[in-house]
């Protein structure tokens, strides 16, 4: 399988919010990223904290600079 180039526009606040959540969800599931944020997290404890910092980031990573700075504060994905 090759790999996929997917751009999504990092958000700023001045960009629909909820546009930016549709195509970011996406992309944390196709990077198995998802499992921190649904409802149901059972599993290892130790695996889903590994998934929770993965996930975190790579949220961080589709955020404006500005906006990185309002959730710096936030260190759990769910708080993003």
């Amino acid at each position: 399988m090759s790999a996929m180039n997917v751009k999504i526009d990092k958000f700023s606040g001045r960009n629909s919010f909820g546009l930016w959540q549709i195509k970011v969800k996406p992309l944390l599931k196709q990077q198995s990223l998802w499992a921190p944020l649904s409802k149901d997290k059972g599993g290892d404890a130790a695996e889903m904290a590994t998934l929770e910092e993965k996930a975190h980031s790579t949220i961080l990573l589709c955020l404006e600079d500005e906006v990185i700075i309002e959730v710096s504060d936030q260190t759990i994905v769910a708080g993003l």
